[in-house]
């Protein structure tokens, strides 16, 4: 082959091969799961007795260690259990593996007002702005003596730039978080999905799990007659990418169907906006709007397949329209310019 040739082949398949590296990297990096030790199975230290969340590689409270961790390296003592799949809370195998976290997501009557307990781990890498983020967790309401400790709504995912200490409530209790389940959820036998997706409107580098709704926002159900009225849950496969498929279960795809089919005009707007919703899957719809700063505005339940929603009162700026549907949230920008 005459030495020309050779050259023109040469450089072209070199950059070919940083190409095809390069497509293939975006994608490994597009379909990694954000959270550290997302299922709790990596441990430095077995757990022997509450607030042990530290010992979960990644996980903190970065504060007084309120949430707890169970593992199979545990011994089962009865009475004393950190183990999995029977301890100290009840009794459920872990989703994947041999542990998860618990923790508390409303207390009544409190020691202090709007008690709750928190997960939270630093991202392996921080959010992008403006990128689409699918999120993803399993729950499972504690059952203590083979009964409901007690159940709530608003358990969900807060994402921030900086670590939260779980034992400053007025700091942590502003009533919004990313991700978060409107209905109660009661079930202690099987692990529920609560999902959703974002796009990212900070830098953020922490992911935190709990209620951050107040006790006037919580919804409690205590069907066993509690006198302690706590509600407690399980948390296991935590998951955080760009790629849907790599958080959502192949059932979930559904997530997408739901969004593509909620139209909100006209944005912006002056004195009114209108929600539609053009799928057959429409089930218990509510909405919240939130200023900028992540202040509730205006709550509406069981709202119909189209709503009128009306602003007229708000001040002109940026508001984040928040629909939940079926245990998921979805998120639009809506801007007033009266």
């Amino acid at each position: 082959m005459p030495l020309f040739a050779y050259h023109l082949i040469k450089v072209p398949m070199k950059k070919l091969l940083s190409f095809c590296f390069f497509i293939i990297f975006s994608q490994i990096i597009s379909a990694q799961n954000l959270v550290p030790n997302y299922s709790f199975e990596v441990y430095d230290t077995c757990p022997n007795s509450f607030t042990q969340v530290r010992y979960a590689v990644g996980w903190n409270t970065y504060g007084i260690d309120a949430a707890d961790y169970f593992n199979a390296c545990a011994p089962d003592i009865p009475g004393n259990s950190f183990s999995v799949p029977s301890n100290t809370a009840g009794y459920q195998n872990a989703f994947e593996g041999v542990a998860y976290c618990g923790l508390i997501t409303y207390s009544h009557p409190p020691a202090e007002s709007n008690y709750r307990e928190y997960l939270s781990a630093q991202l392996i890498t921080p959010l992008a702005i403006g990128n689409k983020y699918y999120v993803s967790m399993k729950i499972s309401c504690a059952d203590k003596d083979y009964q409901l400790f007690g159940a709530t709504n608003n358990i969900g995912i807060l994402f921030t730039t900086y670590p939260y200490h779980h034992y400053y409530p007025d700091t942590i209790v502003n009533n919004f978080s990313h991700i978060n389940t409107v209905s109660i959820i009661t079930d202690t036998i099987n692990w529920t999905t609560v999902s959703g997706s974002f796009i990212a409107d900070s830098v953020y580098q922490f992911i935190n799990i709990g209620n951050f709704y107040s006790d006037s926002l919580t919804n409690y159900y205590n069907p066993s007659g509690n006198p302690n009225k706590q509600a407690y849950y399980y948390v296991d496969m935590v998951c955080v990418s760009l790629d849907s498929l790599t958080c959502f279960e192949p059932d979930n795809v559904l997530e997408n169907i739901l969004e593509d089919g909620i139209d909100v005009s006209p944005n912006p707007t002056s004195n009114f906006f209108n929600v539609k919703f053009n799928t057959p899957f429409v089930e218990s719809i509510s909405l919240e709007i939130f200023s900028i700063y992540g202040i509730l505005q205006k709550r509406i339940d069981k709202i119909k397949e189209f709503q009128n929603i009306d602003v007229s009162c708000f001040s002109n700026g940026i508001y984040i329209l928040k629909i939940h549907i079926k245990n998921k949230s979805f998120y639009k920008k809506i801007i007033i310019n009266h």
